[in-house]
């Protein structure tokens, strides 16, 4: 609001200085537009923070069929290649982990300085085997659902930091986004009782892993 405010203000001492004044606008436009999506991503996990939708039957594979048919654009710019294997079928709320799916796919297209390779694997582990275990982890069977991709990684130190709301590991300038993506995608496991966690090495990619309930 205050770089809306500063520029506009001076706009209207340089409404003859053709070259500045679009300049100044298209600093306002990036600025509003960082705001509007910050504003849509908080909004995003307040919402999340008093769903009360009913958990129902959700086909994984067809939930990600859709999601990359989403970013079907950006994966053919990025001559990306998605791949995953028999996913299960869980319990939860659809709308909820296709925004996780979408999240974590956004974020191995974004974080990539080659050809993305993104590959989706399932597998059932029981909570000893759960990767950063949370304490109090309730005891049983867990759907492992691994995103694992070639991109730019990062030190493995911060493997916890990157699911607190507002974090970056990179500057805005080199990339884009609000620092709520991967908050969103805590906050989505908390509400299915499940958990999110991150292995990374620089240079070399990351793999997030999403546990649900058996």
């Amino acid at each position: 609001m205050r770089k809306i405010q500063t520029f506009s203000e001076i706009i209207q001492r340089h409404l003859k200085a053709d070259e500045s004044i679009h300049t100044y606008f298209e600093k306002i436009r990036s600025s509003a537009k960082r705001m509007s999506m910050l504003i849509k991503s908080v909004l995003n996990y307040s919402n999340l923070s008093k769903s009360k939708e009913q958990f129902s039957p959700v086909n994984l594979n067809t939930l990600i069929e859709h999601v990359v048919a989403d970013f079907e654009v950006v994966i053919a710019e990025k001559q990306a290649i998605v791949e995953w294997n028999s996913l299960p079928d869980v319990k939860g709320i659809s709308a909820q982990l296709s925004q996780l799916f979408a999240n974590l796919l956004s974020n191995s297209l974004k974080f990539a300085d080659k050809k993305p390779a993104i590959k989706i694997t399932a597998q059932i582990v029981t909570e000893k085997e759960v990767i950063h275990k949370p304490e109090h982890f309730a005891p049983g069977k867990y759907h492992e659902i691994a995103f694992a991709d070639n991109g730019i990684g990062f030190e493995q130190q911060y493997a916890d930091q990157i699911f607190t709301m507002f974090q970056r590991l990179h500057a805005r300038q080199q990339y884009s986004g609000t620092g709520i993506g991967l908050a969103l995608c805590k906050k989505i496991m908390e509400n299915h009782s499940g958990h999110i966690a991150a292995k990374a090495v620089p240079g070399e990619g990351a793999t997030f892993y999403v546990y649900l309930p058996v």
